[in-house]
């Protein structure tokens, strides 16, 4: 995560992983596995990352917690990534 800080890489992909290890770190998600969906975003036109637990995506609206049914009707969803979360370095 430091690299993302340090040589300012703040894309969606990138925001949406500060977000996520944040989010751990301080324990306000405790998933057993995390999940990424690649998408393109129709109200902001972003491609890239969001971070899905618990039916709540977060960074598909900068500074708003979605639901993920609004997300799926406002964005194409081309891929997800499901990650352990003991290979998620936070």
């Amino acid at each position: 995560m430091f690299e993302i800080v340090k040589y300012g890489h703040f894309c969606q992909s990138s925001l949406t992983l500060i977000i996520t290890s944040t989010l751990l770190h301080l324990k306000l998600v405790n998933p057993s596995e995390l999940c990424f969906d690649v998408v393109s975003n129709h109200i902001t036109g972003a491609t890239g990352l969001i971070f899905v637990d618990n039916n709540l995506v977060y960074n598909f609206l900068p500074g708003e917690i979605v639901g993920e049914q609004f997300a799926l009707d406002n964005s194409t969803r081309y891929m997800r990534h499901i990650i352990a979360l003991d290979k998620f370095s936070y």
